[in-house]
């Protein structure tokens, strides 16, 4: 959740620069999300979101910017987010990591010219590997 909410800014900066999209959407399913944690929520309820997030999704292809990627990873983290809930497949959890990661790698070499290594030792991608670790241990 927490990745999902780190991401979702992603979203939200692209849509201000783009004029596409709807940040709300993405609010919603994150607020859906955290109520399923200290709450029953209808596998239905999440399954309408699913729709939703995919109208949003920009496709880059039309817009082909690291934001536009970022921003994708935004809308999937959150997609595998309510997958993870309807169906519990862990797999879910490692497609959040790499989006993170993803994202991690496309806002540090987009400010910073590193090395592997270097990129590898950020902190950003280290929170992203340990968040993996974490949750598939």
């Amino acid at each position: 959740l927490q990745i999902c909410k780190e991401l979702f800014f992603d979203y939200q900066k692209f849509y201000e620069v783009e004029k596409w999209g709807n940040p709300d959407v993405l609010l919603d399913a994150i607020n859906l999300f955290e109520k399923s944690i200290t709450g029953l929520v209808e596998k239905q309820d999440l399954m309408q979101f699913l729709p939703k997030i995919d109208s949003i999704t920009p496709d880059i292809d039309n817009f082909g910017s690291e934001l536009s990627s970022c921003a994708l990873n935004a809308c999937t983290a959150i997609y595998d987010a309510l997958e993870f809930l309807i169906d519990g497949n862990d797999e879910h959890i490692n497609n959040i990591a790499t989006y993170y990661s993803d994202t991690a790698f496309f806002r540090i070499s987009e400010s910073e010219i590193l090395t592997t290594e270097a990129i590898d030792n950020h902190p950003m991608v280290v929170k992203a590997r340990n968040f993996l670790i974490a949750e598939t241990s």
